[in-house]
């Protein structure tokens, strides 16, 4: 009994221990966009600037793989989170920046798309959605897939 009570008495000061705030850990400020109980947006949020977000691929050959790099800067105020990246279907695969965007700084959303099995003119879109105002953006790639060139 005496030998539970002290492993049941070292594990809760462990796990009480790992509680306390860290410096550089992200807070709940971070990840909610900011309001007031009045539902006043304030001027202190996260602003994700794209510097475009429509991109052509052009004319692609059924079975290519391609790639692209959307940037963003983040002119808010208070560090941008990405919380997810969605695609409209499985041939568009989206990676992200998946650590917090400073003010002032940049992030990507880097998109690739494959043209297997499609024809004609393709479009398909990515959905970003973040801590920033507004939460979330539409980002559109378009190609026209060929048999060949």
């Amino acid at each position: 009994m005496n030998r539970c009570f002290y492993i049941a008495l070292f594990l809760m000061i462990f796990t009480l221990a790992g509680c306390g705030e860290r410096k550089g850990s992200i807070t709940s400020d971070l990840v909610v966009v900011p309001a007031t109980a009045s539902g006043k947006a304030t001027d202190k949020y996260p602003v994700m600037t794209f510097d475009k977000t429509k991109h052509e691929f052009g004319q692609v050959i059924r079975g290519e793989k391609m790639t692209y790099r959307f940037k963003f800067i983040n002119t808010g105020k208070l560090p941008l989170i990405v919380s997810s990246v969605g695609s409209s279907c499985g041939c568009t695969v989206p990676e992200y920046s998946k650590l917090p965007v400073a003010p002032g700084e940049e992030g990507f959303i880097t998109v690739t798309f494959s043209s297997q099995g499609l024809s004609g003119f393709v479009s398909k879109s990515v959905v970003v959605s973040s801590n920033a105002q507004p939460t979330s953006q539409v980002l559109t790639i378009t190609a026209n897939v060929t048999a060949n060139r």
